[in-house]
């Protein structure tokens, strides 16, 4: 049998222990990334900052303006059709009828864009890119596995957490938990909620 890890103590511990362990990567990128490209180590950490905001502010934004496309392909789409609250699990991912990574687009490469409008050079711009790209990536990964009824990342204990995070988003009205992995935006700005 699969071993599982044991459980955290409760959802606010796991959201806190998730966004350590972001922000804690995302510094040892930088360190990484300055040491091998020879660029500013707060390069990496500037980009994710960006692409993380710019992700919220597209997550709330895909819940408010509610006669946008973003708002038909996200909280009718995803939220109503795909994955109402009652149906929060499947055994595959299933995506909606349109597309919603399209509008995380300007989120992945607009950290490069500012980059080359502030005057950053051509390599910089390209690891803000890969930042940005990689960032996404791996939220849509994580998202698409918070939707799978046993996933292989129901082993470990921060998973679940990060699940039972993602159901309150689900749930209601869907105005907090926006965050897929990293919290500390909901938090800032009074969008978390742990039950």
């Amino acid at each position: 049998p699969a071993r599982v890890m044991p459980a955290i103590a409760d959802t606010r511990s796991g959201a806190y222990l998730c966004i350590a362990g972001v922000y804690a990567t995302v510094l040892a990128l930088g360190q990484l990334s300055a040491r091998l490209a020879g660029v500013s180590p707060w390069l990496i950490p500037l980009s994710y900052f960006i692409t993380a905001i710019t992700s919220y502010v597209t997550h709330v934004y895909g819940h408010t303006w509610v006669h946008s496309r973003w708002f038909r392909a996200h909280t009718i789409g995803h939220h109503i059709k795909t994955y109402p609250p009652s149906k929060y699990f499947s055994d595959k991912y299933l995506t909606s009828f349109d597309n919603n990574g399209k509008f995380y687009i300007p989120s992945m490469f607009g950290p490069a864009v500012l980059s080359l409008f502030a005057g950053f050079s051509l390599l910089d711009a390209f690891l803000m890119a890969l930042t940005g790209g990689m960032t996404m990536l791996i939220a849509d990964e994580i998202h698409m596995q918070l939707h799978v009824k046993d996933s292989w990342l129901c082993h470990f204990a921060i998973f679940r957490e990060l699940q039972r995070l993602h159901i309150f988003h689900h749930k209601g009205d869907s105005k907090f938990n926006y965050g897929v992995y990293d919290f500390s935006w909901d938090i800032l700005f009074g969008t978390m909620r742990y039950e």
